[in-house]
């Protein structure tokens, strides 16, 4: 990514779009796209390391509510390739092949066909997303066909974060009114700075659970910080390995701090606090200012760090 200057193509593509239209300093996303009342939910489908189906389904959220209102539903006018197409919002990893899963050998000419790659990738983006759930219910996506069953990937439908649903009449995506039992904020410096780029998936989830938690609990999130207990996490979808490797991440990439709360603060005239029960979870805290870097410039800085420190210790 960093070579081919991909992430910084994306967010600039982003940044037009966003400047062109309604300029908002957050997106409002349902808590529907992780927590249901039957799990798992739409997002546990979007998980795979590989692929971009997560960054792509919320970019669409994005590009959505750049041009519209709220209430307002999306209604499909963005071609799936060429100049200020998808394609153009996404980077990718040069050396993966969407059609296979696959990452190619040596050899291959990746910048001849990286964009015949991106091509590749949202088109199967689209497919993950139109296959979520028991009979497709948790869909996010519609993708209309010709009799011969070619799909008409242009012409895609945006579905709410829940899915179209059960019934008959699909439940299109519309720009919800942010209301803290029912949408949080993503601040838009997650896109326009490279953020959605470079994430992988259970990355993206772990920040957006904490950030949601963050606005929901407000006075929690300041004074001790949010935490993620097993069953919940499961509820989500997300395995523990891929949580407790995300939650290291994000704290390295400065969005996420380890929180130590109020009551917990000592001053030179305090007694010393009693050890932290085995079963009491870590608190999390979301770090607001973490966005405002560029991301690929962050991950690459701490990427650095820890091949350093490697080398240290085996020196």
């Amino acid at each position: 990514m960093k070579k081919g200057g991909q992430v910084d193509a994306a967010s600039q593509a982003l940044r037009e779009l966003w400047e062109a239209g309604k300029k908002p300093q957050a997106i409002a996303l349902r808590h529907s796209f992780f927590d249901t009342n039957q799990p798992p939910p739409p997002m546990a489908g979007l998980l795979n390391p590989r692929g971009i189906a997560m960054r792509f389904y919320l970019l669409a959220l994005f590009e959505a509510q750049c041009r519209l209102d709220v209430g307002e539903q999306r209604v499909g006018s963005r071609p799936i390739a060429g100049r200020n197409g998808w394609a153009d919002l996404v980077a990718i990893d040069g050396a993966y092949d969407a059609e296979t899963g696959k990452y190619m050998r040596g050899g291959t000419k990746q910048d001849r066909d990286l964009e015949t790659l991106r091509l590749r990738q949202v088109q199967g983006a689209l497919r993950t997303m139109e296959k979520l759930g028991n009979d497709r219910h948790q869909a996010l996506v519609d993708i209309p066909t010709k009799d011969n069953g070619h799909r008409l990937y242009d012409a895609f439908t945006l579905m709410a974060e829940s899915g179209r649903g059960r019934l008959q009449t699909p439940d299109r995506y519309s720009v919800p009114k942010l209301e803290r039992s029912k949408a949080f904020r993503v601040p838009a410096a997650f896109f326009l700075n490279g953020w959605v780029q470079v994430l992988h998936p259970s990355e993206i989830a772990t920040w957006l659970i904490f950030q949601a938690l963050s606005q929901h609990f407000p006075g929690k999130h300041d004074d001790e910080g949010n935490f993620l207990v097993g069953d919940v996490r499961k509820r989500f979808g997300l395995r523990r390995d891929a949580y407790e490797d995300a939650r290291r991440r994000l704290c390295s990439f400065g969005l996420l701090r380890i929180a130590r709360p109020k009551s917990e603060q000592t001053s030179i005239f305090s007694q010393p606090i009693a050890p932290r029960e085995r079963y009491e979870p870590h608190r999390y805290q979301v770090v607001h200012g973490g966005l405002g870097e560029k991301a690929l410039d962050r991950c690459l800085k701490e990427i650095t760090f820890l091949q350093n420190e490697l080398r240290k210790r085996k020196s």
